[in-house]
C-alpha cells in the first residue's frame, strides 16, 4: 500500500513537470526545424538534425511520464494468457534474433482463460522481456518463460504464475530494491518507468511482481495474477 501511495504521489509530480515541460519544447522544435532550413552548410544542418532528434528522445520521455501520471483504467474482459505471451514474445523476437538470444516458453497451465486487460498485460510482458534481453551482454542468450496455475480451494485465490528467467548480467543487491521506483534506471537510454508502469498494472490486476537476481549469473522475475 505504501508503494501504491508513493507511486500516485509520484504520478501527479510528473504529470505537472511533464506538462510544464512539453509546451516549451514544442516551441524549440519549430524554431529548430524553421532555421534549419536557412542553413546552408551541411555541417551546420546535420547539427540541427541532432537538436531535433533529441528534442525528440525528450518527448519520448515525457509521453512514459505522463503514461505513469495518468494510467489508463483496467479494460478487463474474458482473454487468453498464452494468447497475450505469444503475442508479446513475437513482438521481441526480431530484437531477440538480431542479439543471439532465445526465447523458450514454457506453458504448463492446464488452462489460459484470465480476466483481464489483454492490452496492459502485454505491455507488462514487453517490459519484462525487453529488459532481460537488455541485460543478455554474452551468447549465447537464453530467456526461459514459465507458466502454471494454481486452484488449490480455501487456500489461495487461483492465479497464474509467470517466471521470466534470463542468463543476463544480473542485478546487485544495492540495485534490487530500486527496480521500481519511478525514473530509477541504470541503462543509457531507459526512463526507469517501465517496471514502475508495470507494478501498478499487476497492482490492478490484485497480482504481485518479485525480481530475484544474482549478479553474474541472471534474473529471475515472478508475476501472480489472479484468475479474475
Amino acid at each position: 500500500m505504501y508503494r501504491a501511495d508513493r507511486l500516485a504521489t509520484l504520478g501527479e509530480l510528473a504529470a505537472g513537470a511533464a506538462h510544464e515541460i512539453r509546451n516549451p519544447l514544442t516551441s524549440i522544435r519549430c524554431s529548430i526545424q524553421f532555421l534549419r532550413k536557412k542553413l546552408n552548410d551541411p555541417m551546420d544542418t546535420e547539427m540541427a538534425d541532432d537538436l531535433i532528434s533529441e528534442v525528440d528522445r525528450i518527448n519520448v520521455i515525457i509521453e512514459g511520464m505522463l503514461s505513469f501520471a495518468k494510467p489508463q483504467p483496467l479494460k478487463k474482459e474474458n482473454t487468453q494468457l498464452k494468447t497475450i505471451l505469444l503475442q508479446t514474445i513475437q513482438l521481441v523476437s526480431n530484437t531477440a534474433r538480431n542479439e543471439g538470444i532465445e526465447i523458450c516458453l514454457d506453458y504448463q497451465a492446464d488452462q489460459d482463460d484470465i480476466f483481464a486487460d489483454p492490452s496492459q498485460l502485454k505491455q507488462v510482458f514487453l517490459n519484462i522481456i525487453m529488459n532481460s534481453i537488455q541485460a543478455i551482454e554474452n551468447e549465447p542468450g537464453k530467456i526461459y518463460i514459465n507458466v502454471t496455475f494454481s486452484d488449490r480451494q480455501n487456500k489461495y485465490t487461483p492465479e497464474y504464475l509467470i517466471e521470466v528467467i534470463d542468463n543476463g548480467e544480473g542485478i546487485s543487491n544495492e540495485n534490487i530494491d530500486k527496480i521500481f521506483d519511478p525514473f530509477y534506471t541504470t541503462k543509457k537510454e531507459g526512463t526507469g518507468l517501465g517496471l514502475s508502469i508495470s507494478y501498478r498494472i499487476i497492482n490492478q490486476h490484485g497480482g504481485d511482481i518479485e525480481f530475484f537476481s544474482e549478479p553474474g549469473i541472471g534474473t529471475k522475475v515472478k508475476i501472480r495474477i489472479p484468475l479474475k
